[in-house]
């Protein structure tokens, strides 16, 4: 055989082999995998609802990155932390925007029968979760649900009695410190450092401080020695 003729086979044979990799690589190509759906949540404006208010309505933003419309329906769950209890599920309307986005406002107004168990207002972290129908997006936030009103009802005679009256409003918490030596049983809910911060711009009086004190001993949140 001629060294001309080896030399076409030898190019044929190279040409039969790369026909298979070139129309892989042009399939791969074609049918490249998109990014998946990210979905947020943001709480909008206050993320406490204080129910002895008439605001009881929660407000957020639900913002995805690259929508998909193929995920299908999107729905709103919210959670209680406490029990895991689902206390509310709705679907929600998704609008598509600029860039591959899409988004949409949601509310919900709460009332103290969809968060109670057995009669008992359950306080504390509440979460809400949005998922799409087909996706495997999940978006998350936290809030949480206080009554300070709750806290007037206990009680305060036990806890005041090493309190001298005549203290200003501003030593109280500082004298507890003093007094006592406190330790954290468990982390501390977001809820319960909210009532300090009600405290200081005046949404709760002190009275009604010393009484959360009070219930936070009595649920072993803080100990006190």
């Amino acid at each position: 055989m001629s060294a001309e003729i080896k030399s076409w086979l030898l190019i044929s044979i190279f040409v039969i082999l790369l026909i298979p990799t070139s129309y892989v690589a042009k399939a791969d190509e074609e049918i490249s995998w998109e990014e998946e759906s990210q979905i947020s949540v943001s709480i909008v404006g206050n993320s406490i609802i204080n129910l002895d208010s008439n605001n009881k309505l929660l407000r957020a933003y639900v913002d995805i990155v690259n929508h998909d419309p193929g995920n299908g329906y999107y729905f709103l769950r919210v959670i209680q932390s406490a029990t895991d209890k689902i206390i509310s599920e709705e679907e929600i309307i998704i609008r598509e925007k600029s860039n591959d986005k899409a988004g949409a406002d949601i509310a919900h107004m709460f009332n103290e029968e969809e968060i109670s168990i057995n009669g008992t207002v359950v306080l504390g972290d509440y979460e809400i979760e949005v998922f799409s129908e087909n996706g495997n997006a999940i978006g998350t936030t936290t809030f949480s649900i206080i009554k300070p009103s709750a806290f007037s009802a206990i009680q305060m005679s036990e806890i005041t009695e090493d309190i001298d009256d005549t203290s200003e409003p501003e030593s109280v918490a500082k004298s507890i410190e003093n007094e006592s030596q406190l330790e954290n049983t468990q982390k501390i809910p977001d809820w319960v450092k909210n009532i300090f911060i009600l405290y200081s711009d005046g949404s709760i009086t002190e009275n009604e401080l010393i009484s959360a004190l009070k219930f936070l001993i009595e649920q072993g949140i803080i100990k006190i020695n």
